[in-house]
């Protein structure tokens, strides 16, 4: 039995000014694509693994306009970007962002201190 293929589109807006209408699609990792990931130092198979999910893409060119990305154009994108869009990919969560994450960084309230004596 084959499944029906999952997509998922990621903004570029984390990219900043400018980047809003652009956007990547992606097939949806499957756990067999993560196994090329394996004793992966360089980052290349991070990259190759992005370039054979790409479905299509659109990003702003050198003069702001829009214009479809193919596979190959995922090279042109910098490190933060390429680990930005692995992570959203993958459905890594990043506690900071997420409203419904367990995990928080606000102080634990110490309990109130008897001051009677």
């Amino acid at each position: 039995m084959h499944l029906k293929t999952r997509n998922k589109t990621i903004s570029l807006s984390f990219l900043g000014d400018g980047w809003q209408d652009g956007s990547l699609t992606f097939r949806a990792l499957r756990l067999a694509d993560l196994t090329s990931l394996t004793g992966d130092e360089t980052g290349a198979g991070v990259l190759t693994l992005l370039k054979d999910t790409f479905v299509s893409g659109s990003a702003p060119d050198t003069d702001g306009q829009l214009e479809a990305l193919t596979a190959d154009d995922l090279d042109q994108f910098d490190l933060e970007a390429v680990t930005e869009i692995s992570r959203q990919l993958s459905g890594t969560v990043d506690p900071k962002a997420s409203p419904t994450s367990t995990a928080t960084s606000t102080p634990v309230a110490s309990p109130p201190t008897d001051t009677s004596n």
